[in-house]
Order: C-alpha cells, then sequence, then structure tokens
C-alpha cells in the first residue's frame, strides 16, 4: 500500500504519465465467430485463415460474406437451397465438387467461388469488389457490368461488417477503398428501378429451375 501511494506521490511530482501497452485488437476472429457459432469457431476461423491465403484474399473480407450469408452456421439452408456457411448452391457445389454439409469444404468452396468471381472483373475496375460480391449473390450470368439493384443491400451488409471487423480484429477501421454503385462516376449504369418481390421471387425460380435441371444433366452422364 505505501509502495503504491510513493508511486502516486512520484507521478504527481514529476509529471511522468505511463501508459500500459493496449492490444492491437479486440478480439480474435475466432472470438467474434463465437458468438455465433461457439462449438465451431476456432475450426471456422482455422479454414476462413487457411483458405483465404490458398486464394489470395482477404480473411476478413471473406468472414464478412460468411456472416452476412449465414451468421457461421453451416446448417443454414435458405429458401433456394443454398447450404452452408457461405450459401452455396446445390449445382455450385457440384461445379466446385465440395459436399456444402462439410464445413471445410463449404468454406473452402466459398472462398474459391469468390475468387473466380473476382478473377473474372477487370483488375483494373475500381469497383470490381462490388461486381464480384454481386456474381456470387445473384450469379455471374445476372452481372453484365454492373451491380443490379437488388444487390446493393447485399454488398452493404458486407462493406459494413468488413469494416467492423477490421476495426475490432486488425485494429484499424476498414475503410472500405470500394465505392458503392451510387458514388460510382456513371450512377446512371446503376441506378435502376429495384425489381418488386414478385419479380425476386420469379428469378429465384429460374435459377432454382436451373440448378435442377443441371443436377439432372450430371445425373443423366453419369
Amino acid at each position: 500500500m505505501k509502495l503504491k501511494m510513493k508511486i502516486r506521490t512520484l507521478l504527481l511530482v514529476t509529471g511522468i504519465v505511463f501508459t500500459m501497452p493496449v492490444a492491437s485488437h479486440a478480439m480474435t476472429l475466432s472470438e467474434y465467430i463465437a458468438q455465433y457459432n461457439p462449438t465451431q469457431a476456432e475450426e471456422i476461423a482455422g479454414a476462413i485463415y487457411q483458405t483465404s491465403a490458398q486464394y489470395g484474399i482477404d480473411p476478413l473480407f471473406m468472414a464478412s460474406v460468411f456472416y452476412v450469408e449465414s451468421n457461421f452456421h453451416n446448417s443454414a439452408v435458405s429458401s433456394a437451397g443454398a447450404r452452408g456457411i457461405a450459401q452455396l448452391m446445390p449445382g455450385t457445389a457440384d461445379y466446385l465438387n465440395v459436399d456444402p454439409s462439410d464445413p471445410y469444404q463449404n468454406i473452402e468452396g466459398g472462398t474459391r467461388y469468390m475468387k473466380e468471381m473476382l478473377d473474372g472483373q477487370n483488375p483494373n475496375n475500381p469497383y470490381r469488389y462490388n461486381l464480384a460480391l454481386a456474381s456470387y449473390n445473384a450469379g455471374p450470368g445476372n452481372v453484365n457490368g454492373y451491380a443490379p439493384s437488388y444487390t446493393w443491400d447485399y454488398i452493404e451488409s458486407i462493406r459494413k461488417e468488413y469494416d467492423k471487423l477490421k476495426t475490432i480484429i486488425d485494429g484499424t477501421p476498414g475503410p472500405w477503398t470500394v465505392p458503392m454503385p451510387d458514388e460510382e462516376p456513371k450512377p446512371s449504369v446503376y441506378h435502376r428501378k429495384r425489381p418488386t418481390k414478385r419479380e425476386r421471387l420469379a428469378r429465384a425460380i429460374i435459377q432454382l429451375r436451373k440448378e435442377r435441371r443441371l443436377q439432372k444433366q450430371k445425373e443423366n452422364i453419369t
């Protein structure tokens, strides 16, 4: 107790201020994922880091995608039939030759597919991440040089999540350097009428039928 008082007095007299070292991040990726999937957090974080390094993608970018897609739950199944952490459609999983029920394969497949979406864009295009995300979400066949308006909320959700992860894990705020569609130099390319619920449902049905046809074709071949 006397020692503490002496130290306090010394600090007051000399005006010296000591600062304790502060960690550069608030938590690890595994700890962050554990908030949503505590039983598989370490496995998922490890798979994200490993596959992201394999394909040369920022792991926090992929973690942001997987959070928005499934909250890191491999049991997640969408109304259109997309499965797992990366929300792979059956036809996409077949194309990637992965088992979507296996968490690691699902993450690896999703990361590899995102790499393909990125590689399909002009590397000099500052909006290539928008286009890659739109392709991942809506299918590359529905992204012809612009991000359809019905993918904007998806892109924005991932951007916000990425900024958050960069802040709490890397200790530095994003910033997401990729402008959103409404910041594009040619907004007329993006500012198209937002499709109605009926139109979105029709597109989902068309996509599902396409996936089923591909599945049947594969079954007939084998």
